[in-house]
């Protein structure tokens, strides 16, 4: 991994040149949030809680970073839909932390999403991008919220979901 620390220093050192310098609000910050979801006609309680590995202050508003280990290539964070979400985890990941960061803060204010990741030397730092842009919207969080909420709904009334043995994971697992 010392070569692969080494060129990540690298690239972030040119970035800096690039887009400028930033602040580190925090790191390994642990934030939840919770709301009420109705299941079976029944208000309650669900928590949601998150670790952001990094949360900066830039030029361009608040960026929050989740490092990465492995191998992370932009295809998996460009995301045209919501229902792209089901599978592409790291992209879910940093909407997440969008939503828990957001209503934490109650700012409604625009937030970039990256991945840092050490194995992709030749482009570790990688934003989310929905719908083509890199900010995501505040209008984008609130529908990432409701769509969490309808999964989660759904997961409940048996009605409308269901779990076939033909598989061994569910659409949303």
């Amino acid at each position: 991994f010392k070569k692969c620390i080494e060129n990540l220093l690298k690239k972030e050192l040119l970035r800096i040149e690039q887009f400028g310098d930033y602040q580190i609000l925090e790191t390994e910050k642990t934030i939840s949030i919770t709301h009420s979801i109705l299941i079976n006609g029944e208000k309650k309680p669900i928590n949601f809680v998150g670790q952001i590995d990094r949360v900066d202050s830039t030029k361009n508003g608040v960026r929050l970073v989740d490092y990465k280990t492995g191998l992370v290539r932009k295809i998996d964070l460009n995301v045209n839909g919501l229902n792209q979400l089901y599978k592409k985890d790291k992209a879910f990941q940093l909407f997440f932390y969008g939503l828990l960061w957001n209503e934490n803060n109650l700012n409604g204010k625009d937030v970039t999403c990256q991945v840092i990741t050490l194995k992709n030397t030749i482009s570790p730092h990688l934003d989310l991008t929905f719908i083509n842009k890199n900010k995501i919207n505040y209008k984008s969080i609130i529908d990432f919220k409701n769509w969490i909420f309808e999964n989660i709904e759904a997961i409940y009334n048996t009605e409308s979901y269901s779990h076939s043995n033909d598989n061994l994971f569910c659409e949303l697992c």
